[in-house]
Parts: C-alpha cells; structure tokens; sequence
C-alpha cells in the first residue's frame, strides 16, 4: 500500500511495539502518519516501544478516511481523493471525525520528515532530518535538495491547524453539553456491546493484564439477578460505564486523537469524542501534550508533591 493512503486500518505504534519488545539484527525504517509517530514516542516513556534501532520516516496527513469507504472507492475516486489531499482542497466530510479535528498535520520529531503541506507545487516535496540520523540520510539517499521557503510552510501548515481546531471546539462543545450530565453520558455510551475492540486497537492501552479481562468482571448468574432485583433492572452487559471511565483515567492524558478507537467500534460509539473531550481538557490542565517532546515525563509517571491545588477543596 502507498504510504500517503488516507487510511489507517491498524495504529503503526501497536506494530512497533510488538517489534521492539524483542531484540534484533539490523533496522527497521518505519512511515508514519504523525499521530502514530506521537503515539510510538509517548510509548517508548512507558518503556513499550525502542527506537534505538527504528528509522522513523514522517509524512505529512491531512486526514484519512473510513476503511470500508475507501475500500468501496474506485480508483478514480482514490486517485480524486490523493489529489484532493495533495492540494488541501479536500472536503472534510470525507475524514474521519478524528482527523477533523486533529491538530498535528506534521510529523514533529521524525529522523526524516517528508512534508507536502506548503512544498510548494504537485511534483515536489519538502524533506526534514534530524540530527540523530541526518548525515547517514543524506548520504544514504542521494538526493537533490534545495532551501525551502519556510515562510510557505508554516504558512500553509497554521492555515490546516486554524481550521482544525475551529472545527475541533465547535465539536467538542457540542459533546460536551450533551454528556454533562450522568444521563446523557450513558446515552452516548448506551449503543456500547462490551466487545472492547477500542481498547485492543489503541495503541496507548497496553497493559498486559487488564482487570477487565480477569475474572473480576466474570459475574456469575445469581450475582446478575441480586443486581437485578436490588435495582428492578439490569443493563446488559454492565459494567459499561465503568469501562470507559477507567479506560479514560489511565491514558487520557497520553491519549493522541488517532480516533482508531472510534473506527473499530461496530455501533459507532462516540469513545473518540469523548477521549479528545475529556482527555483534552486533562492534558490542558497538566499543559502536556503527548508524543510532542520525548523528553517531557507524563503527568500518570510523575509525582509532585503541591499539585493541582487550585482545583483541590478547601482545607
């Protein structure tokens, strides 16, 4: 498949994980769109991904659609869609939701960053190297390469992030005044079947024990009744709220908006929304923002010991 194909049908970040857990020869260059560049950085500081030996190569996005709607395109619309991205131009109902409101058009960090967003013209494109590999890169490549016009790029880079986050406030705003109450929170989450499909395709929910597939939610039959009656009914399956909820407070504030979580939903719930949300407003509150700086220590693996005070009741 192109690198630049606007889909995702798996987060890259989960890969690499998978990848680097064990040792090996030689290595790995690895394209990634730049929320699956953050979410590998914000894993190697929970020790999940090792980079040592990953060449990662960054490509600029402008968003991607559903699999199964572009699956269903032919390939003149595909080759539409690819221009229609090349140009900026494309209509943004054609994006998943999580792209519509994703910030990070770039891939910030990468070792070598391939840029289309204000490149310029159709047949050429911006390149980027880091220090850490940059020398061997240029040698490696043989290419030819001029001065960009920075002026151009940043330009045209602002322009997608402004209208981004238009759309990302006026979004969320909306969500958030349907789910203020426990009420309308419960509708939202009301079409979710138990399958947990959003936590096995995020890539920052990791964890190789997870309580919710231990025998602590295994409820036997005569619990589910005594339930039942001490309420007069029961929601099947249970424990929805609290699977969300507890998803939410363990890695909203690594949360990067890949929106995977969303997309391999069968009943469209809206888990994206309520983690950019929810997990937005946390990341704000800590002023951290994942997969930016690999050096910045997540608020869930750091302790102060005056924290948050403003928000903390009155002694």
């Amino acid at each position: 498949a192109l690198p630049i194909t606007p889909t995702m049908p798996v987060q890259s970040a989960r890969i690499l994980s998978d990848l680097t857990t064990t040792s090996f020869e030689g290595r790995i260059a690895a394209v990634l769109k730049p929320c699956e560049l953050r979410a590998a950085v914000e894993l190697t500081k929970f020790l999940q991904v090792d980079l040592e030996n990953i060449l990662t190569i960054g490509v600029d996005c402008f968003g991607t659609c559903d699999v199964s709607q572009y699956a269903e395109m032919s390939a003149d619309q595909r080759s539409s869609v690819l221009q229609q991205l090349a140009d900026g131009t494309i209509e943004e109902a054609q994006l998943r939701e999580a792209c519509r409101m994703c910030s990070h058009p770039t891939a910030v960090g990468a070792d070598l960053g391939v840029g289309f967003v204000g490149a310029g013209s159709s047949d050429s494109i911006l390149l980027s190297l880091s220090d850490r590999h940059g020398d061997v890169l240029v040698e490696a490549l043989s290419l030819k390469t001029t001065d960009a016009a920075p002026g151009e790029r940043t330009q045209a880079v602002d322009a997608v992030v402004a209208q981004r986050k238009n759309y990302r406030a006026e979004a969320l705003s909306g969500f958030a005044n349907d789910t203020a109450s426990l009420d309308g929170l419960m509708q939202a989450l009301s079409a979710c079947i138990g399958c947990r499909n959003c936590m096995s395709v995020c890539p920052i929910c990791y964890c190789k024990e997870c309580v919710f597939e231990s025998s602590v939610f295994e409820h036997r039959a005569d619990q589910l009744l005594a339930r039942a009656r001490r309420k007069g009914a029961l929601r099947v399956p249970t424990e929805t709220l609290m699977f969300h909820l507890t998803r939410l407070s363990h890695m909203g504030t690594s949360c990067i908006g890949c929106g995977v979580c969303e997309s391999a939903c069968p009943n469209d719930v809206p888990v994206s929304s309520l983690f950019n949300s929810i997990g937005g407003k946390l990341q704000a509150l800590f002023e951290y923002v994942p997969g930016e700086d690999p050096a910045a220590e997540p608020p869930v693996a750091s302790f102060k010991e005056k924290e948050l005070t403003e928000v903390a009741p009155n002694a």
